[in-house]
Order: structure tokens, then C-alpha cells, then sequence
């Protein structure tokens, strides 16, 4: 029981405190580009952990030493991007470089432990245990959303001053608008159709047309950037893209949770 709370309480603090003492340290060593860069092994190393999560669930071992032997060496793979970072730091004899680098791969680990809670000692199996996940992972997804936003209007403003943030508060707002306005097309198609079953091709419409505007913008900030040399334009897009996958992420998570409430 002492173990549990311990778990609960101490480590998920010790992650976060991790996470975020490697990110100053990143910031430190290379600015704002820097500051990206770890942030999105950061992120790529969580949404491995949670598709590792997926995987085991599905696999439904029914064994806890089989959920630890699988999901335990997932997690550890899931901090190899700041392998590079290490050596990296290494060869140029950057402390706070390689401090930060090994701080991200501790956060990494301490994360997949307390994730270990839900998803190998979780109770129910099935629906009800992806429940638990669901609730597990939305509070870091919205965590990483959070990040990248305020990461992308950050470097808005490096690179444009106010017009760089306006740029950036207009295409983070397509995300939460348009889930609006898919809503009320939604909602059109079934009223106005005989017997309120609805059309769905104007929701897909809709739905194509959100995501493509969601992802095209940045995604060709970033090919800009990448084509022009231009790093600060590069990892802007590159922060958009995150804000947007961690937007849809949470959204589905909260899709989940809500259902049949």
C-alpha cells in the first residue's frame, strides 16, 4: 500500500520536475531551437509509451510479469531520440547539455513506471481498463497541447514579433473552431433530413476540410522552413504540428471517456 501511494504521488512529481528541468536545460545550450528539439523527443517518447499502452491492452497477456517483460523494454525504447543528444553533449563537453539529455530520457522512464500503474495493475480488463488508460493519458496530452501552443506563439514572436503571434493564435484557433463548426454542420445535416437520419457527407466534408486546414498550414511552415534554412520557421512549424496532434489526441481520449455518460 505505502508503495502505491509513493507511486501516486512522488514519482508522476519527480517526472514532471524531470521533464521540465531538462527542458531549461535544452534551452539553455540551444536557445529556442534547442527548447523544440527536446520537446518533441519528449512528446514522441510519451506517444510511444501510449501506443506501447495500446498494444499491451490488445494483447490482453492476463500476466502481470508478461505485461512487465512487454511493457517495460517498450518504455526504455521510447527514450532512445536522446541517445543522439548524449553522445552528442559528450564530444563537445557540454554538462548542462548532457544533463538535460539525460534528464529527458529520466523523465522518459519515470513516465512508463507510473504508466505501468494503470496499464499492468489496472482493474477490469478490456473496455473497462481502456477507460482507466484514457483517463491516465489525457491529463499529460493536455500538457503537451499547452506546451507546444505557447512553444509555437513564443517563436511567432522571435521571428515576426506581433504578426508572428497573430499568425499563430489565428492557426491554433482553426483547431477548437472548427470542431465547432463541424458540430453545427453535424447537427444541420441530421434536422434538416426526413426522419432525422441525415446526410453524413456534409460532416465528412467538414471533417476533411478541419483536418487539412489544421495540418496543411504548419506542415508547410515547416517544408519552408526546412527548404529556406530558416530553423526558427522550421521548429514554429514543427510546434503548430504538435499543438494539433496533442489537440486531436485529447479530443479523442475525451471521446472515449464520454461515451454512454
Amino acid at each position: 500500500m505505502g508503495f502505491a501511494v509513493l507511486l501516486v504521488s512522488f514519482v508522476p512529481l519527480t517526472c514532471l520536475g524531470a521533464a521540465v528541468a531538462g527542458a531549461l536545460c535544452a534551452a539553455d545550450t540551444g536557445g529556442a531551437v534547442g527548447f523544440v528539439k527536446y520537446l518533441a523527443a519528449l512528446a514522441v517518447s510519451f506517444l510511444w509509451i501510449f501506443l506501447g499502452a495500446l498494444v499491451l491492452l490488445g494483447l490482453d497477456l492476463h500476466s502481470l510479469s508478461w505485461n512487465l517483460a512487454v511493457y517495460v523494454p517498450w518504455g526504455a525504447a521510447g527514450t532512445a531520440l536522446f541517445y543522439p543528444s548524449l553522445r552528442k553533449t559528450a564530444e563537445n563537453r557540454s554538462a548542462i547539455g548532457r544533463t538535460g539529455a539525460i534528464l529527458g530520457m529520466a523523465a522518459g522512464v519515470l513516465f512508463c513506471v507510473v504508466s505501468a500503474v494503470p496499464v499492468c495493475f489496472g482493474a477490469g480488463n478490456g473496455e473497462d481498463h481502456l477507460h482507466v488508460l484514457c483517463f491516465f493519458f489525457l491529463i499529460p496530452a493536455g500538457l503537451f497541447l499547452s506546451a507546444f501552443a505557447l512553444t509555437a506563439l513564443g517563436l511567432g514572436a522571435f521571428r515576426k514579433l506581433f504578426f508572428g503571434v497573430i499568425e499563430n493564435l489565428l492557426l491554433l484557433a482553426i483547431a477548437p473552431a472548427g470542431l465547432f463548426v463541424g458540430m453545427a454542420v453535424s447537427l444541420w445535416s441530421v434536422a434538416s433530413a426526413p426522419g432525422g437520419r441525415g446526410d453524413t457527407v456534409p460532416a465528412s466534408i467538414a471533417l476533411a476540410v478541419w483536418l487539412l486546414c489544421m495540418f496543411v498550414p504548419y506542415g508547410y511552415m515547416t517544408l519552408r522552413g526546412r527548404r529556406k534554412k530558416d530553423e526558427l520557421g522550421f521548429y514554429n512549424g514543427i510546434a503548430g504540428l504538435g499543438a494539433v496532434v496533442f489537440f486531436l489526441l485529447g479530443l479523442g481520449l475525451l471521446a472515449y471517456i464520454g461515451r454512454g455518460v
